[in-house]
């Protein structure tokens, strides 16, 4: 049995920032719609003109990722494919199962939070290649699950640390 799993960005942070960035364009559009639209009048210092529409085309750009479901990764029969391109439909085999040396998680220490990324190391060439799950849909514990299953069926190794129950 070969499981497929599909993962996409969560959703959660798409939301919270399409609110405040919707928010902050509508606020600005409403109350300074008159220095904004009035080109009759315009003044070529118009940075805070120039300074809306960049928010507003950012807002535009946020409303796009947050619509669109667009898959990250795929893992299937074949191997693992990755988004080519920042909003495009088609996934990119990046590695078949019988290239996979070995896989293994590693945490990133950050500010804010840190982030998780999946470690795959090829046979040829002998690289890595990092794949960044914090953000996604899908457990990690699912995506390990599946990992493990084509490890079994193709014989590469699993070198996850799980997480300690010691309190």
């Amino acid at each position: 049995m070969n499981p497929v799993l599909i993962i996409k960005q969560d959703k959660s942070l798409a939301i919270l920032n399409v609110c405040v960035f919707t928010g902050i364009s509508g606020y600005m559009a409403y109350n300074c719609r008159q220095e904004f639209f009035d080109w009759r009048d315009f003044h070529p210092a118009a940075r805070d003109t120039i300074v809306f529409l960049l928010l507003l085309g950012l807002t535009s750009l946020l409303w796009v990722i947050l619509v669109k479901d667009l898959p990250r990764l795929k893992f299937d029969a074949t191997g693992i494919w990755k988004r080519r391109y920042f909003l495009s439909h088609s996934l990119q085999l990046i590695v078949s199962w019988e290239n996979v040396s070995y896989y293994t998680t590693e945490v990133k220490p950050s500010r804010s939070l840190p982030t998780e990324d999946l470690i795959i190391r090829m046979k040829e060439p002998d690289e890595p290649i990092a794949i960044g799950i914090t953000d996604s849909d899908k457990s990690r514990d699912q995506i390990l699950d599946v990992l493990k299953s084509y490890s079994e069926q193709y014989g590469f190794n699993d070198f996850v640390d799980e997480p300690s129950t010691d309190k």
